[in-house]
């Protein structure tokens, strides 16, 4: 399920324009919008600033995600030795750190895409889950099981498989699983409500 969640992040669009879905940053503070354009030809991320950071391909965003953490980071104070946070840094005299005490259902999802993009393994995704709280792991599980039921498991009509193949390296990538997200996830989409849920659990 954990695949699932990150995916939604990198599902390809059906209109030409940019959709955007928001998220507040870990932190709190600030927020952020990750960006992609008709069926993922680019994706980048998009500070509150506007500050731009653009991913090598949809597929490819692991810079992008660093760079969004940091620019998260910065201006949310100082600590003695260093910030918490996927890619927090210190002000002071501290290091930095990648840990992810991230509490809230956004703060998870967020760990998930940094975990997917810097270190897919179980131990950092478990790693994630245990910074959590329950409601958090329970709102992500809400939404997980939604996009699960619409595109995994629901037939598309008209292929008489469903939308997506769990068992694909990129499920997105075929174009019915990509608009099965973007339908889902459409500001009157049946897994918009959980994904708004889960976006405004901070931090």
């Amino acid at each position: 399920m954990r695949s699932m969640l990150v995916l939604f992040l990198f599902a390809g669009c059906t209109a030409p324009n940019e959709t955007c879905s928001s998220a507040v940053c870990p932190q709190g503070g600030k927020t952020y919008k990750f960006c992609s354009t008709g069926h993922a030809a680019s994706c980048r991320y998009v500070g509150n600033d506007n500050r731009s950071f653009a991913c090598k391909s949809c597929g490819d965003c692991r810079d992008a995600v660093s760079q969004i953490s940091n620019w998260c980071a910065l201006g949310v104070g100082t600590t003695t030795g260093g910030t918490t946070g996927v890619g927090g840094t210190t002000t002071s005299s501290g290091g930095t750190t990648s840990g992810p005490p991230l509490t809230g259902c956004n703060g998870l999802l967020n760990c998930y895409v940094d975990c997917n993009q810097t270190n897919p393994t179980d131990a950092c995704f478990t790693d994630c889950d245990n910074h959590a709280t329950q409601n958090a792991r329970d709102l992500l599980n809400d939404f997980g099981t939604c996009i699960d039921t619409n595109c995994y498991q629901t037939v598309n009509p008209s292929t008489g498989t469903t939308f997506c193949d769990s068992t694909a390296a990129d499920p997105t990538a075929d174009t019915a699983c990509s608009d099965c997200y973007n339908r889902i996830l459409a500001a009157n989409g049946a897994c918009h409500g959980a994904q708004l849920v889960c976006s405004n659990d901070t931090p």
